[in-house]
């Protein structure tokens, strides 16, 4: 009796983290490349980022640069052509946050699509993961996120084998 109990606890808790991933917000993952730097003192970044998700006509995502860590940025490509983008430089005066704004004509669909983006780094620290904000057509606020790295292969095979190994250790201690 005790087992069936578990085995609808655990039925549950996967059905709830199934529809919570179906359901999942936009996500952001990025590459970060350090470029050659052209000019004596400016140390400068190349980010590859994939977004991901479903939007509405009008819906749009905002990358912040922060201003403390970007001097300038410029966006090498953008999304593709149902996507209009808009970039505002860090102004460290005000202060205020580089802004890159990307608002989808089209949407309505899961969409998958890459961009890129340069940029000078200001400090010691290397560059990580941004903050992002998502927007409706209305200009309402959806959510908020932060970017992550995209995993490198051969983690993900490590943490996949790792655990099949577990499935397959519990499996053969139940006796079956």
């Amino acid at each position: 009796m005790r087992d069936v109990a578990r085995m609808r606890q655990a039925l549950a808790v996967v059905c709830l983290i199934g529809s919570a991933w179906a359901s999942a917000a936009t996500s952001i993952v990025y590459q970060a490349t350090n470029l050659e730097d052209t000019v004596p003192g400016q140390d400068r970044w190349q980010y590859s980022y994939l977004v991901s998700g479903t939007f509405s006509p009008f819906d749009e995502f905002w990358l912040l640069f922060d201003h403390g860590r970007v001097q300038s940025f410029e966006s090498v490509s953008q999304p593709d052509s149902s996507w209009l983008v808009t970039t505002s430089p860090p102004d460290t005066n005000i202060p205020a946050d580089g802004i890159y704004m990307a608002k989808t004509i089209t949407g309505g669909a899961i969409v998958s699509a890459p961009f890129a983006v340069e940029f000078v780094r200001l400090g010691s620290e290397i560059p990580g993961a941004q903050t992002f904000e998502l927007y409706d057509g209305n200009f309402l606020f959806l959510g908020d996120g932060m970017t992550s790295p995209i995993p490198e292969p051969r983690s993900a095979l490590l943490l996949a084998a790792g655990l099949l190994v577990l499935a397959a250790r519990r499996f053969i201690r139940k006796g079956h």
